[in-house]
């Protein structure tokens, strides 16, 4: 059986494309955004419907499941379409701006019976499953203390205005945390009973939050820390001697 998928924002939404293509059981069938030339460069190299607004997509009979990609503020409205028509979400991350339309979005897809997933995870890479792994395997004893910290120039590269509007789910928080406690939940086993941090706003040209340190405690007993700082002077995947990239999302 083919999966027949709309991609909603294409211009941010190569990578996946490129994955619903090469699957042998997907295809595309339909695209929608903003920017007509986004529209004809991906429809000159796949054959599929080209919308200007997504709800028109979400309504198409040719179309079983959408991946959205279109920048944060608009996540909740496009998932909801897409699933008020009864259509499969996978949704960019960060999944909302706010907890409460998160789980207006959790509680409509199981009213309607759809899989609603949030497909931005770096939880899913194969090193962080050998992780969890060897830690589920006892070898090593329990866990107890996980650290992490990452160093990048994030809130120095070309953003676009919503990206450095918190509001608008701008900031290494919402763009980048959802990376890094994904994979520290992932490892600690996912069940956190307790969060505290702070974030900080050190350059107001730049007015999104460019740093966080975040403290989890699991229900297990095992702790995390998790930095992020995005005003650059120091890569920490340098620590990788070339073994590890630093975060581009």
């Amino acid at each position: 059986m083919e999966l027949r998928f709309g991609i909603a924002g294409v211009a941010a939404a190569s990578g996946e494309a490129r994955a619903i293509t090469a699957h042998p059981y997907c295809t595309i069938t339909a695209i929608a955004d903003r920017s007509k030339v986004a529209l004809e460069r991906f429809t000159a190299e796949h054959a599929c419907d080209a919308y200007t607004d997504v709800e028109s997509m979400c309504a198409a009979s040719n179309v079983d499941a959408v991946f959205i990609g279109t920048p944060t503020q608009f996540h909740f409205g496009h998932a909801m379409a897409a699933i008020e028509h009864g259509k499969h979400v996978i949704l960019a991350k960060p999944m909302a701006t706010s907890l409460d339309d998160a789980k207006r979005m959790v509680e409509a897809a199981e009213r309607k019976g759809v899989w609603l997933s949030i497909g931005h995870t770096q939880g899913f890479e194969p090193p962080i499953f050998r992780i969890r792994e060897i830690i589920e395997s006892g070898d090593l004893g329990p866990l107890w203390l996980i650290n992490t910290w990452n160093y990048t120039d994030w809130i120095y590269r070309g953003r676009a205005p919503e990206e450095l509007d918190s509001t608008q789910g701008g900031g290494v928080v919402f763009r980048q945390g959802a990376h890094q406690l994904d994979i520290v939940r992932w490892i600690g086993g996912g069940l956190v009973r307790s969060v505290r941090a702070m974030t900080g706003v050190w350059d107001l040209d730049r007015p999104a939050e460019g740093c966080y340190s975040a403290f989890l405690e699991f229900r297990d007993g095992a702790a995390a820390s998790c930095t992020f700082n995005g005003y650059d002077h120091f890569h920490s995947a340098a620590l990788g001697f070339g073994r590890a990239k630093a975060a581009s999302a």
